[in-house]
């Protein structure tokens, strides 16, 4: 079984696998938040998350930050 790009600091892949659907899914969740910041685009002027990372115009609040 592949285990990505998963250095020998990171827990182990079948251990976290063991640990069930929804706790690896929270471990993976966080890791590919802590890799990726940028992933997560959140309106400047509400603060809640936009429809896509690409996004730039606020479906809650209306807010637009497009150039």
């Amino acid at each position: 079984m592949a285990t990505g790009n998963w250095n020998d600091s990171d827990n182990n892949f079948n251990e976290i696998v063991s640990l069930g659907k929804t706790q690896a899914e929270e471990i993976i969740a966080k890791r590919i938040l802590k890799d990726n910041p940028n992933i997560i685009n959140n309106c400047s002027k509400c603060g809640k998350l936009a429809r896509t990372p690409r996004a730039r115009q606020c479906r809650y609040c209306g807010n637009k930050w497009f150039e």
